[in-house]
């Protein structure tokens, strides 16, 4: 698996404080790893690492790794100007919302924010500010790339929204965290229990606190699709870098029921970043017991099966709150036509 190339894995986790690794690319495999660099946005981190000693590589492939960096920032300037935009609306109607995961990360918990690029913008609503989010940004000419599974669907069991513009950009609207289970276990008006917050072009940005970006790291890292390097890079960043109170993070896991996402995550940030460092929250993920319903879930998440599996995952939790109607949707309706 080229993700597990060793000068990938010394490049994602470089700049993390562990105990420094070096790697090598050869000439025969800098087609295959540049392809892995530019789909998984890792070029800011193989590029330092280059610049710095920590991987040697051939001239032409560092030149095609900054070259690739180069148009990541691009697009990641486009993204920063489109939230200014989103940011104006959703607060011209009064809706309750948290940046999360890729700008907010690259601006509160990187040194040199360019170093996490991103490919869209995803913005966490609360509950209570889900249909004037979804009507503000339509007003402005957002629409949704997927019809709605039924009526009220995405209020009562959805993770979420991707809407798009005329310049086929993305922004994510997430009503929870994750399909399935752990999302449904999880109620996301506890992540609007404080937050922190930064300036974009003279604009305030609310983002996720230090300790729920972490929850939405591990969330991604443990279920998103795509699980990458950089998803586990972000877990490290937030642990050994910002050093946010991941204890409040295991608190409101433990509070929700979704502590086996967490142990998970951070179990495999070590091992696929190699980390060589003991670390408290190891040893306490290390030490959880996962039970069969929330393995099987993780398991199917890994595994990156199809959505109505992950979806379906989320029966067991339902049962007395909707569970024949849930899966009557999502087995009965016809395919969606995107990304929710």
């Amino acid at each position: 698996m080229a993700s597990r190339h060793p000068a990938l894995v010394v490049a994602s986790r470089h700049g993390i404080p562990v105990h420094s690794r070096t790697g090598d690319i050869t000439d025969g495999e800098a087609d295959r790893l540049i392809h892995v660099i530019r789909r998984d946005r890792l070029a800011g981190y193989m590029a330092t690492a280059i610049a710095e000693g920590a991987v040697a590589a051939p001239a032409d492939f560092a030149a095609a790794v900054v070259d690739a960096w180069h148009n990541q920032l691009i697009a990641a300037v486009d993204l920063e100007r489109l939230l200014i935009g989103v940011a104006r609306a959703l607060d011209g109607a009064g809706v309750e919302w948290r940046l999360t995961k890729g700008p907010a990360l690259a601006h509160l918990d990187f040194p040199d924010p360019s170093l996490r690029t991103f490919g869209d913008v995803d913005v966490l609503i609360h509950p209570d500010s889900w249909d004037r989010a979804v009507a503000a940004l339509a007003g402005i000419g957002w629409t949704r790339d997927a019809l709605e599974v039924s009526p009220g669907f995405d209020g009562r069991f959805g993770k979420g929204v991707t809407l798009t513009n005329t310049d086929s950009l993305e922004v994510d609207l997430h009503r929870r965290l994750a399909i399935g289970r752990f999302g449904l276990r999880l109620d996301t008006r506890a992540l609007f229990e404080g937050g922190d917050e930064f300036v974009l072009a003279g604009r305030r940005i609310p983002a996720l606190s230090g300790p729920n970006r972490l929850l939405h790291g591990c969330f991604h890292a443990a279920l998103g699709g795509w699980r990458e390097l950089r998803a586990f890079r972000d877990v490290a960043q937030l642990m050994l870098v910002s050093e946010v109170d991941w204890q409040q993070t295991i608190a409101t896991a433990e509070r929700f029921k979704v502590q086996a996402v967490v142990a998970s995550a951070l179990i495999e940030t070590w091992d696929r970043l190699e980390l060589e460092l003991h670390h408290d929250a190891l040893t306490w993920a290390r030490g959880q017991r996962i039970g069969r319903l929330d393995a099987h879930a993780l398991g199917v998440f890994a595994r990156e099966e199809p959505f109505r599996m992950q979806a379906m995952t989320a029966l067991p939790v339902l049962v007395g709150r909707g569970a024949l109607r849930y899966a009557w949707d999502l087995g009965l309706k016809p395919g969606r036509r995107g990304r929710r």
